[in-house]
């Protein structure tokens, strides 16, 4: 099970990959409410991406993870993987290690960071 800190570590490498992509692929990336909920440290983090960066990233309590417009649910194990591309996205959703509630534009636009 990943810590925290490095779930947190992992949130900052997911902000520090959106802000590093090329204008032209950050432009197409819409602006939305975005969160992650770490299932097994039953934490959650909150942010936005606006302008192709995400910014605004907070813990915030579980249960206003789904508030947001993007939401992940994973396991710290997994997140962690996911963002140091160790975890290929679509076999993770596909195989149910990460829920994801986004509409399908959302999905393929935000993935890219991913």
């Amino acid at each position: 099970m990943g810590t925290k800190a490095q779930v947190e570590a992992a949130v900052d490498r997911l902000s520090q990959a959106a802000s590093d992509l090329d204008d032209q692929t950050r432009a197409r990336i819409p602006d939305r409410s975005v969160s992650v909920h770490v299932l097994d440290l039953d934490t959650a983090y909150s942010g936005q991406f606006s302008g192709g960066r995400l910014t605004d990233v907070v813990e915030i309590n579980p249960e206003l993870a789904t508030n947001a417009t993007f939401r992940l649910s994973c396991s710290s194990d997994d997140f962690i993987a996911l963002i140091d591309g160790e975890l290929n996205f679509g076999s993770a959703w596909a195989s149910g290690r990460i829920r994801i509630s986004a509409g399908w534009r959302d999905l393929l636009e935000l993935r890219k960071l991913i």
